[in-house]
């Protein structure tokens, strides 16, 4: 019995599987540095690895250590030499790949990416230096060659170490020179508070000199330094690549000056799905044009799913995508001002962070999801398709707007698009809005009287068939409430299930009753009826008049709600106070469910309550009030 299994344990059945099967199996390993490896198993895996029909080179999910270090860097410059002599190696007479990968983009889900001079991804990409043009040209021409169903090339942007910190210095040192005189005032008096402190500190002077000694041993490691500045001013240049046979391509570009090439009828005639983003457009031969016309039907006559973001140069987008693609995102196109699609069979559309979009045309009569955040005035917005929207995410909305526009200009400071997409999409029954004060106000650029402003809910329509309603408030950079323009929105979807409130509640509190953030008030938003409301939930609560006046509203006129949740804010800011507030039960239970706690302020308080509506006479249940405190 013993002989029988050792030798059953001995067979190699796999290696006797055909090539192509092989090659399937090898498909499925993560990375090709796994695919390479299984070339030492025996003579039979050899040379197979080559002929892989995917090969996927990344650099992995975050840098080795917690900043960016040489070990990196080099770790970067051993791929790129791996994958320029892996696929030199495959051009040369190898067969072709269905689905290459190359990456040197960190893909954790915490690097993310801010659109900014300095900001960009949240981890350093100091390897980006050493990717050229002539490595993007040699990767894009592969693909363009050899690759037969899906292709992924991700080069990130250079990191501008130099700029960005030279800038932190410049303001600190005007920081310092600001202070200086009031410093120089004070310096007698705080020598003499510290020399007392010494005094008074006696025996644990010995403690203190420990815990000194214990953060001196502490330090952060130092912030990366470029081999050259040249490195860090590294601009790419690289040219979109056409191919017949890929059919789904995602180009991820390091801010490369790309070149669109004229275009020929099919060009792309497999392709189904284009992300191209981190891009500036070559200036010459009106490239707008050419790439709208490349991502049209005539040249991507099969392309279903369209992703452009962050690309820089593109004025004019002009799609004719007739019935074939059905998802479009435009992110970041900060110089898009006139948008023209043409897409019978689109069912979402996404356009967000296009801030200078003034003209817009679009013919999607299937469309169901919409987000947009800024779509231009009113006036000169074209919209076929919006009976059909049942869901809208993402529209922002201000909680006022001017009265009068008088010109163009005037356009740029006019929320009328968002107010247009409220009253005309009548079937949605998801909503997601970003609530805003006007930015315009808040930063004192326009000084308007209260005359010039109106109220933007004054021109929204009931929507009874909204069930999902989520509500995000952004007033946290001003000094404005907003809170009875939530009320007002909420007061239009009268037949909503769940509702979602995020806060982000500023700090500060408008203490003017007579400023128009604190109308309408009254009567007119303290009769709502919400006979369908089961679930609330409420984020970045903090306890001041108005949200305690929200949560009040929703409680009593909610009369089969089952659950609200409130989440305090619990964001600590250098002059903490301490707020105790009260809400009663109305009816049900508060109970607290997240806790925290402050070693400094000896003391731990509530960071989420739930309320639960008491049970009915003779079931287990009661009420109790909320009794809380708030660290803000």
């Amino acid at each position: 019995m013993e002989s029988t299994t050792t030798t059953v344990a001995a067979v190699d059945l796999i290696s006797g599987l055909h090539d192509d099967v092989l090659l399937r199996i090898l498909s499925f390993l993560p990375a090709a540095s796994d695919v390479a490896r299984t070339s030492v198993l025996s003579r039979r895996w050899r040379h197979l690895w080559s002929n892989a029909v995917a090969l996927r080179f990344a650099i992995g999910s975050e840098p080795k250590t917690y900043r960016y270090t040489q070990a990196d860097r080099d770790e970067a410059r051993r791929l790129i030499a791996v994958v320029n002599n892996a696929l030199e190696q495959r051009a040369a007479g190898g067969p072709d790949m269905e689905d290459l990968e190359v990456s040197f983009v960190y893909s954790s889900e915490d690097n993310t990416y801010i659109d900014g001079p300095y900001i960009g991804y949240s981890y350093r990409h100091y390897h980006a230096a050493d990717i050229t043009s002539s490595h993007v040209a040699t990767w894009l021409q592969f693909a363009m060659c050899h690759v037969t169903w899906r292709f992924t090339l991700a080069v990130p942007t250079v990191p501008k170490r130099r700029h960005h910190y030279a800038m932190m210095a410049a303001d600190a040192e005007e920081e310092e020179d600001h202070n200086n005189d009031d410093d120089d005032d004070n310096d007698d008096d705080i020598e003499a508070e510290e020399e007392e402190e010494e005094k008074q500190e006696g025996d644990d002077e010995a403690v203190d000199d420990t815990v000194n000694e214990e953060e001196e041993e502490w330090k952060p490691m130092p912030e990366y330094e470029y081999e050259t500045k040249e490195e860090e001013e590294r601009v790419l240049s690289a040219e979109l690549p056409f191919s017949a046979k890929i059919k789904e391509m995602s180009l991820t570009l390091g801010k490369a000056i790309l070149t669109i090439p004229a275009t020929h009828t099919g060009a792309f005639r497999s392709l189904t799905y284009i992300h191209i983003s981190h891009a500036r457009l070559d200036a010459g031969a009106d490239q707008s044009n050419r790439l709208g016309h490349l991502l049209s039907s005539s040249c991507s006559p099969n392309l279903k799913k369209l992703q452009l973001k962050y690309i820089e140069g593109i004025s004019e987008l002009h799609l004719d995508a007739t019935g074939t693609l059905e998802e479009l995102l435009i992110l970041g196109l900060h110089d898009l001002w006139s948008l023209d699609v043409d897409a019978q069979g689109l069912c979402m559309l996404g356009v967000k962070e296009c801030f200078g979009i003034s003209s817009v045309r679009i013919s999607a009569p299937r469309l169901e999801v919409l987000a947009c955040e800024q779509m231009g005035h009113a006036d000169k917005l074209r919209f076929d398709g919006a009976s059909s929207v049942r869901c809208i995410e993402e529209l922002h909305l201000s909680s006022h707007r001017l009265r009068h526009c008088e010109n163009e200009d005037d356009y740029y400071y006019d929320n009328s698009a968002a107010v247009w997409f409220l009253q005309h999409c009548v079937v949605v029954d998801r909503l997601m809005v970003n609530v805003t004060w006007p930015w315009w106000c808040s930063q004192k650029k326009l000084h308007v009287e209260e005359t010039d402003l109106e109220d933007n809910t004054l021109h929204i329509p009931q929507l009874p068939n909204v069930r999902n309603l989520k509500i995000e408030v952004y007033g946290w950079l001003t000094e404005h409430n907003i809170e009875a323009t939530v009320s007002k929105l909420i007061a239009k979807c009268t037949e909503i299930e769940d509702l979602c409130i995020d806060l982000n509640a500023s700090r500060q509190v408008c203490s003017d009753q007579n400023c128009i953030c604190n109308h309408p008030t009254g009567s007119e938003v303290q009769n709502i009826s919400l006979g369908n409301l089961r679930t609330i939930q409420i984020h970045d609560f903090v306890p001041f008049d108005n949200p305690l006046r929200l949560v009040h509203l929703l409680l009593t006129s909610t009369p089969v709600l089952e659950r609200m949740t409130l989440e305090l804010n619990t964001i600590c800011y250098d002059r903490r106070e301490v707020i105790q507030f009260h809400i009663p039960c109305y009816g049900g239970c508060w109970e607290p469910k997240d806790w925290q706690s402050d070693h400094e302020l000896a003391t731990t308080w509530a960071t989420k309550y739930e309320w639960k509506r008491a049970g009915k006479e003779g079931e287990v249940g009661g009420t109790r009030d909320l009794d809380g405190l708030c660290i803000h």
